[in-house]
């Protein structure tokens, strides 16, 4: 009995540690086109667009099929930076991405939600920064949305 109550004990402080809050919106563009615009909006922001991974064209290389998918990455260094000083396991949130998929001839955004992101290291410091960040991958995402 002990050990089931250890091993619930911890699942629990694992699934409470960190959260999965991902926001998933369905584009009213195509996907080409709802890429193009969230780089865009993205570039306006003064944000820099570190790279667009293009998940179909890799398994295209490797003879696999796959429906459109894209991950965009972006962010500002000058803010990122400061986050994984104070705890450099964010790195592995950071920079920010939205993913662009298509399926069933639907288009739609994923994106953690940066709030989730503080919870998860525990970056309350910077809260006014992730409170913007949340707000402003909302915004981009809901001018995008049906």
């Amino acid at each position: 009995m002990r050990k089931l109550t250890v091993i619930l004990s911890a699942l629990v402080w694992f699934g409470l540690s960190y959260s999965t809050e991902l926001v998933q919106k369905e584009s009213r563009f195509s996907g080409e086109e709802t890429v193009k615009r969230i780089v865009e909006t993205v570039k306006r922001k003064g944000l820099k667009v570190f790279t667009i991974v293009d998940h179909k064209r890799a398994a295209e290389e490797y003879g696999l099929d796959m429906p459109f998918e894209k991950v965009v990455i972006f962010g500002n260094p000058r803010v990122g930076t400061k986050f994984m000083l104070e705890d450099p396991r964010v790195g592995v949130e950071l920079p920010l991405r939205i993913v662009v998929y298509e399926r069933k001839g639907r288009v739609y955004m994923v994106y953690k939600d940066p709030l989730s992101i503080e919870k998860d290291y525990k970056l309350k410091k910077f809260h006014r920064f992730f409170l913007k960040l949340s707000d402003n991958l909302d915004k981009l995402t809901d001018r995008l949305a049906r």
